[in-house]
């Protein structure tokens, strides 16, 4: 590793945290950060490999980058994605300025939410937050100093709130890669592209069968974007919503074919892909049952869908992360040994951090989570019991993440409405709905985290090689500078061109959505509900029985995993793309063999860079030319 490889990671990151935040609000481009695909670092690793590194290694060979080079800028990539639209920043820049710019006389903010919100939080000039949202008069400069203070707060926060689950990915590298040997399915193709070969470029970019996914994928992309600038090209269309009763009332089910996570899904074990497209119909097949018997027990929380379902994946959740934790209990021993008696049999010199740094990098974040949720709102008991549950989710989503590859994985219940309920929102407080509704930008409303980037770049880096504290600030300065130039990004386009006349859904939807629910909860006092709890102990037995079965028959078809995750968005949207991915490699493993399925993996990895590549270029492009409104990401 050397310096300008992190000058490099560097530069990179700042273009993720800017770019993302033009493509998502300014031009409603196709998102690139928006999931745990983190379809932009992939996109600039793409032009690295190809472009960028072929060219200096043919000028002179000691100017191209080495592998372990490429492998830490990447890393520092990935992690920034986790940070700009969905991950934190979006969420948290326009809940911040939303809550006083939509307050109305007929919402009844002013009376109900605002005055329980901390001054610390939000920013409080309302003349200048109506300029956020409306546009800056040319006479004005942007009022920098009215974010200054809550910035600073949050900007501490989030910090140490990425410092333990950087920490706690390292506490679990060991176990999930080498003792259970989990797939890590979306280092897989970067692993490919960075290989070092005797030529100029790599051997991946040699492969003709990769050129051809690449190009059927990338073509039809294309000519989508295209038929925007001339509408006498076919509609291309790669997907539809099936309604399930008169105009959908009973459900709509998706069926679409996405090319990166086709190529995803065909990386993965059969038993795996199995379950998600499985479960995923039999979540949808149970939603239209319910709607059918009109079985409801209460609306919808914030941020997930039908609430028996929810709270039944919910169960399930909670069992997978449980029996994650006992399969660990042998390394989390050897972990303590060497914390506490310095076992010098246990050795952490590789790991980006020493066990004992990690330690306390848990145990310092979860105490400052502790005191954030205690200054924003909560009693002392809620405050810990959420901070639990919030650690307990990164790690069940993280490990969800690392052993599917799949790009799309919320919690089922986000952690502050969990707090809410398990306590119940009338013992609670009024004020205790509002702490909640901002715990959203960092740990409800989010599809990627630091944690689940940062494990999978530690899994890469293990593979090269990569050893050393400093891959550690590496890792923190990609989080660090990804964060400071969204933030700016952000709150220069607001004040541009108007918040209100953003895209997405953070700056006009996310606000509105969010504080409505909690003045509801505000409202209408709730107390701890049987008919919740009932549907939570429904879906943790039933992950438990399909462990058993796992366990007890050896030949069992199905993994449990899916039954943890696979109700919500966009899980429910893309399940289609799973089942063929599942189906090609079934029937590939079964007439041609093993080897047949390795010769066309390059294919299948072609599938996934031109998707993310015409994504990228296309933004690119789009942004010049002013051309709004185009997706080929889900957004």
């Amino acid at each position: 590793m050397t310096k300008r490889a992190f000058i490099i990671g560097v530069i990179f990151s700042i273009i993720i945290g800017v770019s993302e935040i033009i493509w998502v609000a300014w031009t409603s481009g196709s998102p690139m950060t928006n999931d745990h695909s983190a379809g932009a670092s992939i996109f600039f690793l793409f032009i690295l490999c190809l472009f960028i590194n072929p060219f200096f290694k043919k000028i002179r060979r000691n100017l191209a980058l080495s592998s372990s080079e490429l492998v830490l800028i990447f890393i520092m990539m990935l992690v920034a994605c986790a940070i700009p639209s969905w991950g934190l920043v979006m969420n948290l820049i326009y809940l911040m300025a939303g809550v006083n710019y939509f307050a109305s006389p007929e919402n009844n903010w002013f009376q109900i939410i605002i005055p329980r919100i901390p001054k610390f939080l939000i920013p409080k000039d309302i003349e200048a937050i109506k300029f956020f949202y409306e546009g800056l008069p040319k006479d004005k400069s942007i009022p920098w100093n009215i974010w200054a203070q809550p910035l600073f707060f949050w900007t501490i926060f989030i910090l140490i709130l990425s410092f333990m689950m950087i920490s706690i990915s390292v506490i679990f590298r060991k176990q999930w890669e080498e003792n259970e040997a989990l797939l890590y399915p979306l280092m897989i193709l970067p692993s490919e592209m960075i290989k070092e070969g005797s030529g100029i470029i790599s051997p991946f970019f040699k492969d003709r069968l990769m050129w051809l996914g690449f190009s059927i994928s990338f073509i039809l992309n294309s000519l989508i974007v295209l038929r925007f600038y001339f509408p006498l090209i076919p509609k291309i269309v790669l997907g539809k919503w099936i309604p399930f009763g008169p105009g959908g009332a009973l459900g709509w089910l998706s069926i679409g074919l996405r090319f990166e996570i086709l190529g995803i899904a065909f990386l993965l074990s059969s038993d795996i892909s199995l379950s998600i497209w499985l479960f995923s119909l039999f979540y949808f097949v149970e939603e239209v049952i319910f709607n059918r018997i009109g079985l409801n027990i209460g609306s919808p929380d914030a941020y997930s869908l039908a609430v028996p379902i929810a709270y039944q994946m919910e169960g399930a959740f909670l069992v997978f992360i449980l029996f994650s934790l006992w399969i660990s209990r042998s390394h989390f021993k050897r972990v303590f040994n060497k914390i506490f008696k310095n076992d010098s049999s246990i050795d952490d010199s590789d790991e980006a951090l020493t066990y004992k740094q990690a330690f306390i990098g848990l145990i310092f974040g979860f105490l400052i989570t502790v005191l954030w949720m205690k200054m924003t709102g909560f009693n002392f008991l809620p405050a810990v019991y959420f901070s639990i549950i919030l650690i307990l989710t990164l790690i069940g989503i993280t490990k969800i993440v690392v052993q599917t590859g799949t790009a799309y994985c919320r919690p089922p219940i986000n952690p502050g409405v969990f707090t809410l309920h398990s306590f119940g929102s009338s013992r609670l407080g009024p004020g205790s709905a509002v702490t909640s509704a901002f715990t959203f930008p960092y740990a409800g409303d989010i599809r990627t985290s630091v944690m689940t980037t940062s494990s999978n770049g530690l899994k890469l880096a293990k593979k090269f090689n990569l050893k050393g504290r400093f891959l550690f600030w590496a890792i923190f300065t990609g989080v660090l500078v990804s964060f400071i130039s969204s933030v700016i990004t952000v709150i220069i386009i607001s004040y541009k061109i108007g918040g209100i006349n953003c895209w997405g859904w953070q700056p006009v939807g996310m606000p509105p959505y969010t504080f409505n629910w909690a003045k509801e909860m505000i409202l209408h006092y709730q107390n701890v509900d049987i008919r919740r709890i009932g549907f939570l102990i429904l879906g943790g037995f039933l992950m438990f029985l399909l462990y058993f079965l796992r366990i007890r028959f050896v030949n069992f078809p199905i993994h449990p995993i899916g039954m943890a995750f696979t109700y919500n968005v966009p899980t429910q949207w893309v399940w289609f793309s799973f089942f063929l991915g599942w189906l090609f490699k079934s029937m590939i493993l079964k007439y041609g063999g093993v080897n047949i399925y390795r010769k066309l993996l390059p294919f299948f990895f072609g599938l996934i860079i031109g998707a993310f590549f015409s994504a990228g270029l296309w933004n690119i492009i789009n942004f010049f030319t002013h051309q709004q409104g185009i997706h080929l990401t889900v957004t």
